[in-house]
């Protein structure tokens, strides 16, 4: 509750505390907290059992055998992976708990935008409600960004302050490298080349993102953009390596320029993968729809799978 780092420090016995299921339940302990600062994981030895025996005090774990150092890493890995996924699915969670919200909303609006067409009150009240729904659903992306940011960062403000900067600039970045302008969003044929000379329908691959064109990623440039801020926040919210000269920027402050370069690279990433990415899922959405007559069986199972998934 005071956000004061925290570090654990665990003894992997052999036979006692390194068993999977309780280095799962470990994890599953540690990913409650959000100010954990570091884990240590260290190998159980033996030096204490002569203590014991020259004190005439009986040693519990006599006969256990020290913990192979090899072997520690694996244990480890174990906690922390699962510390992650945890972590992760807890962000995620976080937004997609919005979404029923939404969806409620948007369903009322609809019922009252019908059984009140004739009353213009009435009416405008089931239009605002599913634009309140409309709302939420267009923007997950950012959602997930500030979700994630806040929540990776050691201090969640400035970590969704950090994403949101990210977001905007990745999007900015992918939109302004291909040439897209606003009025090429709505014509219709209007085309730009990847840099490996790939024709791009701007219909397809592009969309409005906080008023101007961007690379049409879904909510996973919100997720990217999540990550970015977050890990950068924790990587240079102490930064204090700059000259006096430019001293005013040491610190928190150091975090924005550092979003600006990691941003950048993203971005460049972006250009050059994305395009690749979305001509695959675009080629996929094409073959379901026309699949009814090739793939009657394959196609939609394939659809349900992805959809359940």
């Amino acid at each position: 509750e005071r956000h004061v780092d925290m570090w654990i420090r665990h003894v992997v016995v052999p036979g006692i505390t390194d068993d999977e299921k309780y280095l799962f339940d470990l994890g599953y302990f540690i990913g409650q907290f959000h100010n954990l600062k570091a884990l240590d994981v260290l190998p159980y030895h033996t030096m204490g059992e002569k203590k014991y025996e020259s004190l005439g005090m009986e040693y519990k774990l006599k006969g256990v055998p020290a913990m192979d150092k090899d072997k520690l890493l694996d244990k480890k890995k174990a906690i922390i992976d699962f510390d992650f996924l945890q972590k992760l699915g807890k962000v995620l969670m976080t937004v997609i708990a919005v979404m029923p919200a939404a969806g409620l909303m948007l369903s009322l609006g609809k019922l009252i935008q019908m059984a009140g067409a004739d009353i213009n009150f009435v009416y405008l009240i089931g239009s605002t409600m599913e634009n309140i729904g409309w709302a939420i659903i267009n923007n997950l992306h950012i959602l997930f960004a500030a979700a994630i940011g806040g929540s990776w960062a050691k201090e969640r403000a400035g970590g969704a302050f950090a994403a949101v900067i990210a977001f905007i600039l990745i999007n900015r970045i992918t939109g302004a490298a291909f040439g897209v302008t606003e009025a090429m969003l709505s014509e219709a044929g209007a085309v730009v080349h990847s840099i490996f000379g790939q024709e791009m329908l701007v219909e397809n691959y592009f969309t409005s993102i906080l008023g101007a064109p961007a690379l049409n990623m879904g909510v996973f440039v919100g997720i990217i953009a999540g990550f970015v801020g977050g890990v950068v926040y924790n990587k240079y919210y102490n930064f204090r390596k700059l000259p006096d000269a430019l001293s005013f920027f040491n610190g928190k402050r150091f975090v924005p320029l550092a979003v600006i370069a990691y941003s950048t690279v993203i971005s460049i990433i972006m250009i050059i993968v994305w395009p690749v990415v979305q001509s695959g899922i675009n080629a996929f959405g094409i073959w379901i729809a026309n699949s009814s007559s090739t793939s009657p069986v394959l196609a939609p199972f394939i659809y349900g799978t992805l959809e359940r998934l």
